[in-house]
């Protein structure tokens, strides 16, 4: 939930502004019936770019996990 505090703007951006992109995102991935991995990604980065990488981290998590 995003607050506005007396004496500062709106974070919303007056028009011709890009929009305010945050700079990460949680991810979370459900593996099997009961494990869930939550990661965290770099939100300008496009997740095809990720996917590699964020599919490694989320065996070695399980391995760890399940071992």
């Amino acid at each position: 939930m995003t607050s506005v505090r007396p004496g500062f703007g709106s974070p919303a951006p007056s028009a011709g502004d890009a929009p305010l992109v945050p700079s990460s995102c949680r991810v979370s991935i459900l593996v099997g019936d009961s494990h869930q991995i939550d990661l965290v990604l770099p939100a300008a980065v496009p997740l095809s770019a990720l996917t590699e990488a964020t599919r490694d981290n989320a065996v070695q998590r399980a391995k760890s996990r399940l071992s």
